[in-house]
């Protein structure tokens, strides 16, 4: 009987661009477990497999037997039903422990489309039809070469004499085809070439090289590994992102993703597959075709930024100790355990198969009812366990949103306090769960807007504090979902939340960033697209979510809004509020960022959570006016830090002085929704120094604020009733005064 849980060996390797001898960690791994390895100080030894892939296979520790033929005869058991159903009944990914002590050759791994062309042409080369995203997590300083940099960076380069020439004729503007084009003639150029331009890069001055003057130190160590004719090395240094990443970093490489790793010790995990396309830091007959090389390549990292893959909690720790990289594929996560002498940590059991190897240190692993003793180098196949659980809970009608809502979470989170009125009976009187509504005739109406899609267009004067909407969460999606839920399987989820409304077609409806951003390059569903674009972060009972509203999806974002939104934890309410009067025919507008952000700050926002260019009238003001208000929003920070500074020294004057200033640089820069908040300062302050009349003042605009903006949950009503206590001892304190002065 085979049992759930047993040690592994692994298989070692031995390409040129290895550690030598017992300085590679990947031979070092190996040898604590492969009974007959043996470190040779002459030999490089480059990769440790501890897979099932036939090219290196892992092998039962006991008996010798491949990990792949044990797997075979034991699917059910070892592998689970998902594995079976959805990924081929095989394990559905490769890992790797690699030391590396030169570049690797330059390459890409192609998508399943080509992989499968690939494989039916040639075999040999290419052992499998699928594709072969990835990820490498830093087990030392780890130095790679990955994606490309952004276009801004790279542009300047080719205006050096250096490299002009490979800029292709008649190019006006710089786009990623320009690039494709660019790559592609570097690595046809022929060995003179190559090394001539090399030669006049090496001569090139750090100041004309600016931020990229990293160039002249890597330059001689890349052609001292691969010669100075190697077109990879102009390929990576001019037109890639160089990054060094320190232990527990880690990056994602997608399919048809450029990239050479550099030097250092890594784990690296992918997609079931050793197909790869090679263009650069190898030997010219094990270069692949560059025009295919070229045709293939995929744009979709433009930074460094997008090659990151940040590790996060995961709600399968007990203790936080072990935290989770969950790459934008189905095929697997990675979890990284640290744990200190005498720590420990609890990791749920997964739907899927894990393998587990320990990279340094020693410990102690209890696991199917069984205690095993932890080492370095020590591997473990792990079979599937219990699945946690994560769930579509539907109130297909409801008395607060138009076609009920669809909850997705886990059933303990759907059951707790804070989620529980969504899904509830609604015994209770309605009216006092709905403390707010949208006026029975909505003042706006949808129409089309130029450059925008669809908006909210006034149909009415709506004076200053009015409300504008009450809208509820169609889908509230959790954030986090545990780990053996795969991502294909999220993307189920959603799409039976919004299926299972009363009127889907309101969700389904809604707008995408655009035509083929969920085709098979991204991974990304429709309903996934039309959730990330219309989405909405909230908070509940201490749990992110993405919330979808519906209605207030037709609310387009400006950096200089006329409305405000504020969303309501106890009602789930998302409510706007106008901050001016809105005539007729105007834009009712909010904004989708953090208030008083910068235009820079907006821009990278709006681009990286929203994926759109603001066109509002602020970002498409004279580069004068932009100025002026980004000198404004800064002043705002600067004068907020300053009031808190001197009421904090006692220099009360002073700091009520700042405060009446900031008060009118926020009223004229539009940022009207921040001045409840600002408001209590001065009130106090005033207090303070005695003035109680002053005091009275700014307490009452604190709770006219709350009043006028009427925030629909507990908390604020509680601040109001407690302002009110404070409104009633001032009014005392000055009737006792005024009586003293008479």
């Amino acid at each position: 009987m085979t049992d759930r849980v047993f040690q592994l060996s692994g298989s070692c390797n031995n390409y040129p661009w290895g550690k030598q001898g017992q300085q590679s960690l990947a031979a070092q791994l190996c040898k604590k477990t492969a009974k007959d390895f043996e470190i040779k100080d002459d030999e490089y030894y480059s990769e440790m497999w501890f897979g099932d892939y036939p090219d290196y296979p892992a092998r039962v520790l006991d008996t010798g037997t491949p990990l792949k033929e044990v797997l075979d005869q034991n699917k059910d058991k070892l592998l689970g039903k998902k594995v079976i159903d959805q990924l081929g009944g095989q394990l559905p990914y490769l890992p790797k422990i690699l030391s590396i002590a030169k570049a690797l050759p330059l390459q890409i791994h192609p998508n399943k489309d080509l992989a499968a062309k690939l494989h039916a042409k040639d075999p040999e080369n290419f052992t499998d039809p699928n594709h072969k995203p990835e990820i490498a997590v830093a087990l030392s300083k780890f130095e790679v070469f990955a994606g490309f940099k952004p276009i801004s960076e790279i542009e300047p380069l080719f205006k050096l004499r250096a490299l002009c020439p490979f800029v292709p004729d008649g190019t006006t503007e710089w786009t990623d085809k320009t690039l494709r084009e660019v790559t592609r003639n570097i690595l046809k150029a022929d060995d003179m070439t190559v090394r001539h331009v090399q030669d006049l890069l090496r001569s090139t001055s750090r100041a004309d090289l600016g931020s990229a003057n990293y160039i002249l130190d890597l330059l001689p160590r890349l052609q001292n590994q691969h010669g100075p004719q190697d077109p990879g090395s102009l390929v990576a240094l001019a037109c890639m992102n160089y990054m060094v990443l320190q232990p527990g970093d880690a990056l994602y490489i997608p399919a048809d993703g450029i990239h050479a790793y550099l030097s250092g010790d890594i784990v690296e995990c992918m997609a079931r597959s050793n197909n790869v396309l090679n263009s650069g830091f190898c030997p010219p007959a094990e270069r692949n075709s560059i025009d295919l090389f070229a045709d293939t390549l995929t744009f979709q990292a433009h930074s460094k930024e997008d090659m990151v893959l940040p590790s996060s909690r995961t709600d399968k720790s007990r203790t936080g100790r072990t935290r989770v990289y969950r790459p934008p594929m189905s095929e697997f996560d990675m979890f990284r355990a640290r744990l200190e002498a005498g720590e420990e940590d609890e990791i749920s059991p997964s739907e899927g198969p894990g393998v587990l190897i320990v990279t340094s240190g020693s410990g102690r692993m209890e696991a199917d009812g069984k205690r095993f003793e932890l080492a370095e180098g020590t591997i473990y196949f792990v079979a599937p366990g219990v699945k946690t659980p994560w769930c579509v809970f539907t109130r297909a009608s409801s008395p607060h949103a138009h076609g009920g809502i669809s909850v997705v979470a886990t059933p303990d989170d759907t059951a707790s306090a804070a989620l529980n009125p969504l899904l509830r009976s609604f015994k209770d009187d309605d009216a006092s769960f709905l403390l707010f509504s949208t006026p029975v005739e909505p003042p706006y109406e949808v129409r089309d807007v130029a450059g925008k899609g669809k908006g909210a267009i006034a149909t009415r004067r709506i004076a200053r504090g009015s409300i504008v909407l009450v809208d509820y969460a169609g889908v509230l999606a959790a954030v986090e979902y545990p780990a053996d839920v795969m991502r294909e399987e999220v993307q189920e989820l959603l799409a039976v939340a919004a299926a299972q409304l009363g009127e889907p077609e309101r969700v389904e409806g809604l707008s995408k960033r655009g035509e083929g951003s969920h085709d098979e390059g991204t991974g990304m569903s429709e309903i996934e697209d039309v959730m990330l674009t219309n989405s909405f972060a909230v908070t509940v009972g201490g749990k992110e979510y993405m919330a979808l509203f519906a209605d207030l999806a037709r609310f387009n974002h400006a950096c200089k809004p006329n409305a405000f939104i504020h969303f309501s934890p106890q009602t789930f309410a998302m409510t706007i509020w106008s901050t001016r009067d809105i005539e007729i025919g105007e834009e009712i507008t909010i904004t989708y960022t953090s208030g008083g952000q910068t235009s820079n700050e907006r821009k990278e926002s709006l681009e990286k959570i929203w994926g759109f260019k603001c066109q509002c009238s602020l970002c498409t003001a004279s580069p004068a006016d932009v100025e002026a208000s980004d000198a404004r929003r800064l002043e705002i920070r600067s004068l907020q830090a300053k009031v808190l500074e001197l009421a904090q020294k006692g220099e009360f004057h002073q700091a009520i002085e700042a405060a009446e200033n900031l008060f009118g640089i926020v009223e004229q820069e539009g940022l009207t929704e921040l001045l409840g908040g600002m408001y209590e300062v001065p009130a106090r302050l005033y207090y303070h120094v005695g003035d109680l009349d002053k005091a009275l003042e700014y307490t009452l605009k604190v709770k006219h604020e709350l009043d006028g903006y009427g925030v629909p949950d507990e908390a604020a009503q509680r601040k109001i009733d407690m302002l009110k206590g404070v409104i009633k001892r001032i009014e005392q304190e000055i009737k006792e005064k005024d009586g003293k002065a008479n």
